[in-house]
């Protein structure tokens, strides 16, 4: 959100911070999946909780906030801002050269996130960084 504002000038009318989290059971009942937040001034929180054999879906999540908190999205009026980290190696002695090359090349082979939580590619923005190994 601080990229957004700082590159573009602009804070949106609707703001929510989504957070997914995996819990230790393999199935969360959906009367507990979800915590919304009103934070005041156009900023929501949300919250949501899967176990560990289900997979996050974001329209089902949107649905669950639209059946229980009455909070509608329109998932082609929706931007999503994600961060996207490119893992460089660096010269510290803390890991053995070999490990962060092998650490970020299996980085590559990760699921990217859209692909994961069923995220529509054309509503996201990446932003990125590059994060020292």
């Amino acid at each position: 959100m601080l990229h957004n504002l700082k590159h573009n000038k602009a804070l949106h009318e609707r703001n929510v911070f989504l957070t997914i989290s995996f819990a230790d059971i393999p199935f969360v009942p959906e009367m507990e999946r979800l915590r919304l937040d009103n934070l005041g001034r156009g900023f929501w929180r949300i919250e949501v909780m899967y176990g560990f054999k289900e997979i996050p879906d974001i329209q089902e999540i949107f649905s669950l906030c639209d059946k229980s908190h009455d909070m509608a999205f329109n998932m082609m009026e929706t931007s999503f801002f994600l961060t996207h980290e490119t893992l460089v190696t660096s010269k510290t002695p803390y890991m053995a050269t070999w490990r962060k090359r092998l650490f970020a090349f299996l980085s590559k082979n990760a699921v990217r996130p859209t692909d994961f939580f069923r995220i529509p590619t054309s509503r996201v923005v990446e932003l990125g960084a590059a994060v020292e190994l």
